[in-house]
């Protein structure tokens, strides 16, 4: 170390060895006990903070901070002074201490850290949950990135990215497909354009969620583009003529003007969906393109939070239609941030 400054003559030994001490004082990440009773010492009797600095080994703006952690006023014949104490730093460094691995923002805010907690573990997405817990008007608050980094980092001990519905998800390898059906209707690239725009109401999407066999019961899922409306239906299989008198059921009660579809073999009658028993035309049916589930983005978006209720092989004989009504109100009175904070149901009832 020496050696560095062996070309400045002017400097003299003592010197040297002097900076030596700061640069390998640099180096140290804590001060220790010690170290805090030296200052103490050095600074109640009026040393100067540059000389302190250089009897430690320290930089002169350790010494500042570490002077600003310990100093407190003493009386003395009715004269108040600043007095630096060593016991005074050490309690303030050893209580930081215990909040290392978590963040200091959070630990002393475990009610806001439980609330979260309880709205995610029950089916709500972080950004929701910290939406509901500033309308109680509470003082603390964080953003939304911040959340989930908070998740991340396990600074929530109870939540873990498997409560998020989308978290660190693997991306998929591809593979090359090979086209078995295309559409025997309408494809997607004929839907007018006020129905991508979401202008409109009456504009599905459909799909089914189903359970580990294909003659078992499973879910029909429509989604409404505009205010994104759910309505689940439970059926007995995925046969067509099983689909179409699903959508019999539903027709009129509510306003369909088209459903955008896969090519899966339960959608193929187009003109049986599109029309009554009586032959009246009810609704237009348009076709994605093969292996596109983007085209009808919001419907898979929902068969996802769906699926956090139903995990991927359920068995829907043990599902009950009273229970699949339960979700279906769930998810249409739950807040969404793409609809400025209001839900599906508000939306709905207000354009239908």
């Amino acid at each position: 170390m020496l050696s560095i400054f062996s070309s400045c003559e002017q400097l003299n030994k003592s010197v040297k060895i002097r900076y030596c001490i700061i640069l390998l004082g640099w180096s140290m990440k804590y001060l220790k006990y010690w170290q805090r009773n030296k200052i103490e010492a050095l600074f109640n009797a009026h040393v100067s903070k540059r000389e302190i600095a250089v009897q430690l080994g320290v930089s002169l703006q350790t010494v500042y901070n570490e002077l600003r952690r310990g100093m407190y006023e003493h009386e003395r014949n009715g004269v108040l002074q600043l007095r630096y104490s060593a016991d005074k730093a050490q309690a303030d460094f050893n209580y930081r201490q215990t909040a290392k691995g978590r963040s200091l923002k959070l630990a002393s805010n475990w009610d806001f850290v439980k609330f979260i907690e309880a709205e995610v573990i029950v089916g709500c997405s972080p950004s929701v949950a910290l939406k509901r817990w500033n309308e109680k008007g509470h003082d603390f608050t964080v953003s939304i990135p911040t959340l989930y980094r908070y998740i991340d980092l396990g600074y929530l001990p109870n939540l873990t990215n498997k409560h998020l519905p989308e978290k660190s998800k693997r991306k998929k390898r591809e593979y090359a497909h090979i086209i078995k059906r295309f559409p025997k209707g309408t494809i997607i690239e004929e839907r007018p354009a006020e129905i991508a725009s979401r202008s409109t109401v009456g504009n599905w999407e459909l799909d089914l969620v189903v359970g580990p066999q294909r003659s078992h019961p499973c879910l029909m899922v429509l989604t409404e583009r505009k205010t994104r409306l759910e309505v689940i239906r439970k059926i007995p299989n995925r046969k067509t003529e099983t689909v179409c008198k699903a959508l019999d059921a539903l027709y009129p009660k509510y306003r369909f003007r088209t459903i955008t579809c896969d090519n899966g073999s339960e959608f193929q009658d187009w003109k049986r969906m599109e029309h009554t028993k009586s032959g009246k035309k009810r609704l237009q049916v348009y076709y994605c393109h093969p292996y596109c589930s983007s085209e009808r983005g919001s419907n898979e978006r929902m068969n996802r939070m769906i699926r956090r209720f139903f995990p991927k092989g359920t068995d829907f004989t043990r599902v009950t239609q009273k229970r699949v009504q339960q979700v279906q109100d769930w998810l249409n009175n739950y807040e969404r941030k793409i609809l400025d904070w209001q839900t599906p149901q508000f939306l709905w009832s207000n354009n239908s």
